[in-house]
């Protein structure tokens, strides 16, 4: 693409934020409960592992590919003809994901919200709204997402204390007693949506300075686990793991819980309004990378030549995808996850072993930043703090049913885990990315690298 495009640091984070958690809200807790009961909750260090891949990988396809998306990268380093069979094969995951994301707003607005409005005008109307954000391109859509995305950080922060009068602690006991495989299946649910990191690999045009991207993705992974935490675990405290497991749209049911006082009720309304438009933004930004993936497939400048065609189309493969919401909780929890990981796993992995291999590719790496010792520090500590989470759900999953107070020690390793691990990339961050304010103690050249940063 000829123009140049860019976004901020933040924005970069925060999209990525949006998009693993604004969809996964409405068909993911069902399974995740029926599978781990209880101890759904604690079902997020295992995806956090594969967030950190991804870290990994876009860190360095921006140092050796500097400017250009993933659909370039696996067409320069893979050829034409393997190159454009790798991309058609990640165009049709990314529609996949389009379905099931387009598939589940219309089912719960159908079922919730608008029983007596045709599933065919919730589409269109749903696909105008991504086809309008999609003719601005990616910068309008991300400033709209840096713009709503602090409002739903606030809501789901703000869970414990709006519901403080409806939760239970006693519906969480007994922790960590279900059996290692049905908590092995929640945290492979949980993979399939946090998989979905992958297709920002679209956007690696957008950003520059590949630590300074390590630094968003961290941090972008770190806001999702911390929030689905929070939510998951005042899901359990306040609906149960039997009514969540067997609730349609749990979410909804949970936003419906809260009464503030006896004159502030339909507070799911307010809740609604600011849910919505994130996950509308977090599907125009996958609808826009599939299009800028179109258009590197074909051979074309501007990805907005192919907004009108792909969405008529689009919109009919909607209507006929799914015959009920049974086939698309299927699809969204189990065949979604098996097409996330079994194709973004080996592409990535392919592109990290050519890149190794192939030292005559013809791309120099970029100028490394120099990275501050207490950037290095922060990471240190976020990843001890990952260990912590993953090694006391382990420890606990294997000892609590023998010894019950294991199980409360080993949920308090796991949250204090999931705390660091956020704290931590968010100083990490704010140092990496915007160190204006900040005293980095490496000379003035580190100050002077860092202080270029454009998000």
């Amino acid at each position: 693409m000829n123009a140049i495009v860019t976004i901020g640091y933040r924005q970069f984070a925060w999209v990525i934020a949006s998009v693993i958690t604004a969809g996964g809200l409405l068909i993911l807790p069902r399974e995740d409960f029926r599978a781990a009961d209880a101890d759904a909750w604690l079902a997020f260090s295992l995806p956090l592992l594969y967030v950190l891949y991804i870290m990994f990988v876009f860190s360095k396809l921006v140092k050796y590919f500097p400017g250009k998306n993933l659909f370039q990268i696996v067409t320069i380093t893979m050829g034409n003809k393997i190159g454009g069979a790798v991309n058609a094969v990640i165009l049709f995951y990314i529609w996949s994901v389009l379905l099931r994301d387009f598939s589940a707003i219309n089912f719960f607005l159908k079922t919730m919200i608008l029983q007596n409005t045709p599933g065919g005008i919730i589409i269109l109307l749903l696909l105008l709204l991504a086809m309008y954000f999609a003719h601005h391109g990616v910068e309008t859509t991300v400033r709209v997402n840096d713009m709503l995305f602090p409002f739903f950080i606030i809501f789901m922060l703000s869970l414990p204390l709006l519901l403080s009068n409806q939760m239970e602690l006693s519906r969480l006991k007994p922790i960590l007693t279900s059996s290692p495989g049905h908590f092995l299946a929640a945290h492979y649910l949980n993979s399939g949506w946090f998989g979905d990191i992958g297709i920002l690999g679209g956007l690696l045009h957008t950003v520059s300075q590949s630590e300074k991207v390590k630094s968003s993705v961290r941090y972008g992974g770190a806001i999702t686990t911390f929030m689905l935490t929070i939510l998951f675990f005042v899901m359990s405290a306040t609906l149960g793991p039997i009514l969540t497991s067997k609730a349609m749209f749990s979410i909804y049911m949970l936003a419906e819980q809260i009464n503030i006082t006896e004159f502030l009720d339909r507070v799911e309304i307010i809740i609604f309004s600011v849910w919505f438009p994130v996950t509308i933004v977090k599907i125009s930004i996958i609808y826009l990378i599939f299009l800028i993936g179109l258009s590197n497939y074909i051979g074309s400048v501007r990805p907005q030549h192919f907004n009108t065609a792909v969405g008529l189309k689009f919109g009919i493969c909607s209507l006929v995808a799914f015959e009920n919401i049974d086939e698309l909780f299927a699809f969204g929890n189990f065949s979604a996850t098996v097409l996330s990981l079994g194709i973004m796993i080996p592409v990535t992995l392919a592109l990290m072993l050519l890149i190794k291999a192939k030292e005559n590719l013809g791309v120099e790496p970029e100028k490394m930043l120099e990275v501050p010792k207490m950037v290095k520090t922060l990471r240190l500590i976020g990843y001890g703090c990952v260990f912590l989470a993953l090694a006391s759900t382990a420890v606990g999953l294997f000892i609590s049913k023998y010894y019950g107070p294991w199980g409360y020690y080993a949920a308090l390793g796991y949250s204090l885990g999931i705390t660091g691990f956020m704290v931590s990339s968010h100083l990490e961050f704010n140092l990496m990315c915007y160190p204006k304010n900040v005293q980095l103690g490496n000379g003035p050249q580190a100050n002077t690298e860092a202080s270029k940063s454009t998000g």
